[in-house]
């Protein structure tokens, strides 16, 4: 099993010895937001120390698909989002990946054009340019309520983009056994390859809660996978 964590400044500056001790081969690391003008304080020296150890490390951006209006939402923009993601995140080893889950359902109405079909279809746009920029293709984090509630099902294009998905039925405060998948996989996707199956229910060596993941696949595949290439 490779494990993986993902983290932001939530978690702070990471112990990346005490982790590559615990047999943590790979990190994504909050980089950007798209309400949010700079990027996550804790990010690039997390990146480089996590590197130093020998532990694969991706970036993230938390996407907000508010409709495009630039005089009322400068910045926010797919390509806008994109290009803040792309030059803040320096070296890489695995790919790069969009964070969509705001916003939360209830929240929907707050927004005054924003629905499910437009967030969908921002979410899209924006991996577009990201894969444009990076040169890789993205992958799509995101939780099953919200993918129900947004509809994403619907618009097969997010199958281009391998999925990372966040799901805590099943062993939240545990490492996974081996063969262990989440209990089912959202449409359009036929599988996953990354799972975060824990939303804080396991800890890193200083206390503080943190996320884990398991990438689904073999050393072979994940040595691909996390190239940088």
């Amino acid at each position: 099993m490779i494990r993986l964590l993902d983290a932001s400044r939530v978690q702070g500056r990471l112990d990346a010895l005490a982790l590559a001790k615990l047999g943590i081969r790979g990190a994504y690391l909050k980089c950007t937001q798209g309400n949010e003008p700079g990027v996550d304080p804790t990010f690039a020296a997390n990146r480089d120390a996590l590197r130093a150890e020998g532990i694969k490390v991706g970036a993230y951006h938390f996407l907000y698909p508010l409709p495009d209006d630039p005089a009322a939402h400068p910045g926010r923009s797919p390509a806008a989002q994109a290009d803040a993601f792309f030059r803040a995140a320096g070296l890489l080893d695995l790919p790069p990946a969009l964070d969509v889950e705001w916003p939360a359902p209830e929240n929907f109405p707050r927004w005054p054009g924003l629905t499910n079909v437009n967030a969908c279809e921002h979410a899209i746009a924006t991996l577009t340019e990201i894969d444009h920029l990076f040169g890789r293709t993205p992958v799509v984090y995101t939780y099953p309520y919200w993918w129900k509630f947004a509809d994403g099902q619907a618009h097969s294009e997010f199958e281009n983009y391998p999925l990372w998905l966040a799901d805590y039925s099943r062993f939240a405060a545990a490492v996974p056994p081996d063969g262990a998948a989440p209990l089912a996989v959202p449409a359009p996707w036929s599988d996953w390859t990354l799972w975060q199956h824990t939303g804080g229910g396991m800890r890193l060596p200083n206390g503080d809660p943190v996320d884990f993941d398991v990438f689904n696949g073999d050393e072979a595949a994940w040595c691909i996978f996390s190239s940088g290439a």
